[in-house]
């Protein structure tokens, strides 16, 4: 994605998905996106809200 015409707007889209759920659940990067969750349970649970 480095030579990408979509790189330098990929993560203000992901943001834009994601909203809502950044810095509680999900942590979005560059091109990852990181679901948080304290047990598996939770983590199931949160992967869940964000698929």
């Amino acid at each position: 994605m480095s030579n990408s015409f979509f790189t330098p707007y990929f993560p203000g889209v992901i943001n834009l998905v994601l909203r809502g759920l950044t810095w509680k659940t999900v942590l979005a990067f560059l091109d990852d996106v990181l679901v948080l969750g304290q047990d598996f349970e939770e983590l199931y649970v949160d992967l869940d809200n964000t698929v």
